[in-house]
């Protein structure tokens, strides 16, 4: 809804919408939707960091801090063959 069209492999599934006096800038099909698609495309992408970072976090900390086989556990068997 920004404007900024959709393609999909190649396949433009929603056009652009460029401004006619500044080709260079989009106008938004649809302001309000625009700017609430942008606040969860930003959340979203926080939200996928976090998904991300704090597991390896926990495992680090297991790992060094704690010192159990928590993170052993988790890689399965490709470091016990290596003990």
């Amino acid at each position: 809804m920004g404007g900024h069209g959709v393609a999909f492999f190649g396949l433009e599934l929603v056009p652009p919408n460029p401004d006619p006096t500044n080709p260079q800038e989009v106008i938004p099909l649809n302001a309000a939707l625009a700017q609430v698609g942008q606040a969860l495309h930003g959340w979203g992408g926080n939200l996928l960091v976090g998904a991300i970072v704090l597991p390896v976090v926990g495992a680090l900390k297991h790992q060094l801090i704690d010192r159990d086989a928590t993170l052993r556990c988790l890689l399965g068997d490709a470091l016990r063959v290596a003990d």
